[in-house]
């Protein structure tokens, strides 16, 4: 993404020494950018319940979810109907909330342990620091790419902008939080952002299963994996008992379920290759079903798939196994020594 900075109402905003309504004030100077009129924010922290140690920042956001906000003549207006998590999305919470704060429009709050080393215009590039004195509250107004590194720009109503990297990002997130207040305007990206999460949440299971697909691969590699894998086969194409018993007499009359074998010379010059006994030049050849005999060695499944198809659509006697399969089918014949639990 490339660099951007928000629309804010307050440029480097100072809060008083020793004030505790960091939340209440950038909540108000978001609102203000949006609506260009002012807010009171200390009737919004007034109205919460708090501490010489402040409040609870989800709780001062509630509340101006939920009773809206004061201008400075007294009126209440409801700016915002709702809030969510700007690092939800189908990427990190790094990149996802660049994309949020971007697409709103305007300031995402972010609150974090505070550090005097934070304090220092002469070095706004923070820091994980070893140490904290409380919490604070301030204002994610966009990003920016410093000497190819990529920060968050940070309002922390300090007088100066302060630029965050990502790993100070993630430990400010793991110990505090982050929120997007929504407007009517802005309400899909609470939707946006959760089935971007849903999305990236299922991601993995859809490789998950991706692969269990490709492991569970049909096996022709010993003949028991081979009748095995034809029977699978035969049963997902929807063949009865008595078909598929048929195709795999047949093919056990043909090659003996090995998927290398190759025939002998026929009467005509041809040659019979693979598990399924493919006729060469009739099957085999440039662009018929298979390029050349190695094609077809390599591709059993797609040679019992296509005699399966075959047998389906009533050709199984151009197979000449088919026509003495019942000797294959008696309850003392070998193909039945194939099973296994495999």
């Amino acid at each position: 993404m490339q660099d951007f900075l928000v629309p804010s109402s307050n440029i480097d905003t100072i809060q008083p020494a020793g004030s505790i309504e960091c939340i209440s004030m950038s909540i108000c100077d978001i609102a203000s950018g949006i609506e260009n009129v002012n807010f009171n924010h200390d009737d919004l922290f007034g109205r919460v319940t708090h501490d010489s140690f402040g409040e609870d920042p989800m709780t001062v956001v509630n509340e101006a979810v939920k009773n809206g906000l004061r201008l400075l003549d007294g009126t209440v207006k409801k700016v915002f109907v709702d809030s969510t998590d700007p690092t939800m999305g189908g990427d990190t919470y790094f990149k996802n909330v660049q994309e949020n704060v971007s697409e709103a429009n305007y300031p995402s709050l972010i609150w974090f342990p505070w550090s005097p080393d934070f304090n220092i215009p002469a070095n706004p590039i923070m820091n994980i620091p070893s140490s904290s004195v409380g919490s604070h509250c301030g204002k994610i107004e966009g990003k920016q790419t410093i000497d190819g590194v990529e920060y968050l720009v940070i309002e922390a109503l300090q007088g100066f902008k302060h630029f965050m990297p990502e790993s100070v990002f993630e430990w400010a997130i793991k110990n505090g939080g982050s929120r997007l207040l929504l407007t009517q305007n802005t309400l899909y990206l609470k939707k946006k952002t959760i089935m971007e999460k849903l999305i990236s949440l299922l991601n993995p299971l859809v490789s998950l299963y991706q692969q269990l697909i490709k492991n569970n691969k049909m096996n022709f590699d010993t003949p028991q994996q081979a009748y095995h894998s034809v029977r699978v086969m035969a049963d997902n194409a929807g063949m009865t008992v008595a078909q598929k018993n048929d195709l795999c007499a047949t093919i056990y009359q043909e090659s003996g379920f090995i998927r290398t074998a190759m025939g002998k010379p026929n009467a005509n010059g041809s040659k019979d290759i693979g598990i399924c006994q493919f006729n060469n030049p009739r099957w085999i050849g440039k662009g018929k079903l298979f390029e050349s005999n190695q094609d077809c060695l390599d591709n059993p499944e797609k040679a019992v798939k296509t005699m399966i198809q075959c047998f389906k659509d009533g050709h199984a006697n151009w197979w000449m196994g088919y026509a003495v399969r019942q000797q294959w089918l008696l309850p003392n014949s070998p193909m039945w020594k194939l099973k296994t639990n495999i």
